[in-house]
């Protein structure tokens, strides 16, 4: 312990992880039991590696981190037996399990979604704790701290990495200084000249120059704070059962749209593999064997991705081959290639999502600067399909400057994939990246619909293209590709596409008559007619009761020729096929 401890002051510190769910569906969930899609939830990891860093460095306070995300997904589970509650009831019936009066109230904001949830748990720990100080941090904080400084729930905005940042002001706290001056915590005399850069090249993205810190020693960091999250659930066998780990932050490329560099820069940092080793073993010793890294960019270097990858499969011997290896981020074609890819099948990876963006050469070297070699792409997604590897492709549509013809290369290029599912996303500016000055041009981004903010939504016109537009070009998008142009049935792989209609569609939106069409023409296609008949019965009841099945067959009818004759002949032919 260091000798200055003895005079400090004990602090309480509460550590707090929002749901990222949009603002209205997070509302329509809890109040009126709605289930509009499933909620997201990850381990905050973040937050549990602050909370370990500070314990490290010997600071003498309590840690209690309430992981909102996760008690929303609990709420989620056992929609048929919870009453309605208001968001602030929620807010404040998790904010009655703190056991101490905290001091510092520290809130992650790490999705544009998350930003009014934020301000409200900020108001009510305010209303709880009249004495406690509120601190923002995440991407959005990061971005948005001119507009959030602003609120008077928040008294300091962290920027970046929070580790060193908050372990320094905790100290002047302790101190006895009331407004600690530290390098990565703003309050409202955030424009103060006499605040510097820290580590400015780990900043490179970050156009206003503002304070910021950086761990560019990974080896500072300890083993996450696994033990003030209730892992259980985490474990639990339901859609969010995995443990998270971290190995590496920051990503090299220059890709305008990214948000992970506004927090981790451009320079990858990479903990030792002792460190990665030991907070995948601690995982898998507490009964995990579903993890989930969550590095910016994997394999970037081939030395130590190897040398990563030798130990994890050495673990997996050690744990009976009873590993599995989710890698949510994604690939990346640049640093994708055969001897990695059978490193990562090696460690136990089934699947993974190839990090695309864009068919149009034009928009991946000017508009997004990502620069996807798109013959190599393909090269990529046929070892990976050569290997039994599920791959899957994320695009992006809408950026500012594409053209219409540059949307449709995109559209194009989508169906000559041989890939298991194709994800497009409506192009959503976050705050901080070179993209959210792109739209500033043409749209009045500030003015944003925050409340619905989501991944893939976007909320505001532009001189290009209304929210509305965009919105119909996306969703069209994804029903000709996933559907009516499916690859694996287009490749013959039939049984296949049910699985991945069932596992991606139908399994939680039964009513979805484009999905039950389409696993219909696949089960004629297996000569499975009863299941056919069945499907296309469903198509017809689902029609005629559901207001959205009606505006699916409405919006698609055109390419549901059998569905249309059934429909025109309802009753008689109906009745034939249940004969």
């Amino acid at each position: 312990m260091p000798k200055f401890a003895e005079n400090l002051k004990k602090l309480n510190v509460l550590l707090i992880n929002p749901s990222a769910m949009p603002y209205g569906e997070l509302i329509s969930l809890l109040s009126e039991k709605s289930n509009l899609r499933i909620p997201s939830c990850g381990m905050p990891l973040g937050l549990i590696e602050i909370a370990a860093y500070l314990r490290k460095k010997d600071v003498i306070l309590e840690i209690q981190v309430i992981d909102l995300a996760k008690e929303v997904c609990k709420f989620y589970l056992n929609l048929s037996n919870k009453d309605p509650i208001s968001y602030l009831d929620f807010i404040n019936r998790n904010l009655d399990e703190v056991k101490f009066v905290p001091d510092i109230v520290g809130i992650s904001t790490m999705f544009n979604s998350t930003r009014k949830s934020s301000l409200e748990i900020a108001t009510a720990a305010k209303e709880k704790w009249s004495g406690c100080t509120t601190m923002l941090g995440g991407n959005v904080a990061t971005g948005q701290y001119k507009n959030l400084i602003e609120n008077d729930c928040i008294d300091y905005i962290a920027r970046g990495e929070g580790e060193i940042a908050l372990h320094d002001f905790i100290v002047q706290r302790m101190q006895g200084i009331d407004k600690p001056q530290v390098n990565g915590i703003l309050d409202r005399s955030a424009v103060n000249p006499s605040f510097h850069v820290v580590n400015i090249d780990l900043r490179r993205s970050d156009d206003d120059k503002s304070t910021c810190q950086s761990m560019t020693d990974m080896t500072q960091l300890a083993l996450p704070a696994y033990d003030l999250l209730d892992l259980e659930f985490y474990k639990g066998d339901h859609h969010w059962g995995r443990g998270c780990l971290i190995f590496s932050r920051g990503c090299p490329f220059r890709c305008t749209f990214c948000g992970s560099k506004v927090i981790h820069g451009r320079l990858v940092r990479h903990k030792s593999i002792e460190q990665c080793v030991a907070e995948t073993k601690f995982l898998l010793d507490n009964g995990f064997r579903y993890l989930s890294p969550e590095d910016d960019i994997w394999a970037v270097n081939p030395k130590k991705h190897k040398e990563l990858v030798d130990r994890l499969c050495e673990l997996k011997e050690e744990y009976d081959g009873e590993i599995r290896f989710n890698l949510s981020q994604g690939l990346s074609v640049a640093v994708m290639d055969e001897d990695r890819m059978d490193d990562i099948v090696r460690m136990g990876c089934k699947g993974a999502q190839l990090a695309i963006e864009s068919g149009s050469p034009y928009v991946q070297k000017h508009i997004i600067k990502k620069n996807v070699d798109l013959v190599k792409a393909r090269k990529v997604l046929d070892y990976m399909r050569k290997i039994g590897f599920k791959a899957s492709v994320n695009f992006i549509l809408g950026y500012p400057g594409e053209t219409a013809e540059m949307r449709q290369e995109t559209i194009d290029y989508m169906k000559t994939l041989d890939v298991d599912w194709v994800y497009v996303f409506n192009c959503a500016p976050i705050k901080g990246t070179d993209l959210f000055a792109e739209f500033e041009k043409i749209a009045d981004v500030n003015e944003m619909d925050w409340d619905n903010m989501r991944m893939g939504k976007r909320t505001f016109d532009t001189t290009e293209l209304t929210a509305e537009e965009i919105e119909n070009i996306v969703y069209d998008a994804n029903i000709d590709v996933n559907f009516f142009n499916n690859s694996n049935f287009r490749n013959g792989k039939y049984e296949l596409a049910i699985k991945k209609w069932n596992e991606m569609v139908l399994k939680d939106y039964p009513y979805h008559i484009v999905g039950r069409y389409c696993r219909a023409m696949a089960y004629k296609s297996l000569n499975k007619f009863d299941e056919m008949g069945d499907d296309l019965i469903s198509c017809v009841e689902w029609t005629n009761s559901h207001l959205e099945s009606k505006r699916l067959y409405d919006r698609y009818k055109r390419d549901m020729p059998e569905l249309n004759i059934l429909i025109e002949n309802n009753s008689e032919t109906v009745q034939k096929l249940k004969s």
